[in-house]
């Protein structure tokens, strides 16, 4: 196996664990827990699902696969009600929720 070959295997094996972790943790989760926000200062679950599938999206689509992001490809942003994007500090995310549209 060359170097590359072995480089992809292992990106490919980080990425399904870290999907799997993800799964698990929120798989029997209802909409309703994913997006409770508990108090001040504490983002919502929905808040680091979204953040996490957008950076893993941005790390591959474009650099290995040569691809549009599946965020935009897909309408993603439309489908769990979230708006395009902007650069705010991370207090100002507490309101981050999903939609039932995924």
């Amino acid at each position: 196996m060359s170097d590359s070959e072995m480089f992809v295997q292992s990106l490919r094996n980080r990425i399904r664990a870290m999907n799997t972790i993800w799964e698990r943790a929120i798989g029997d989760m209802t909409l309703e827990q994913v997006n409770h926000h508990e108090r001040d200062g504490v983002l919502p679950i929905a808040f680091s699902f979204s953040h996490f599938m957008r950076a893993q999206d941005q790390s591959i689509s474009a650099p290995f696969l040569q691809e549009p992001l599946l965020w935009v490809s897909g309408g993603w942003a439309e489908k769990i009600g979230r708006r395009r994007p902007r650069r705010r500090r991370v207090g100002a995310r507490r309101g981050a929720r999903l939609a039932d549209g995924a």
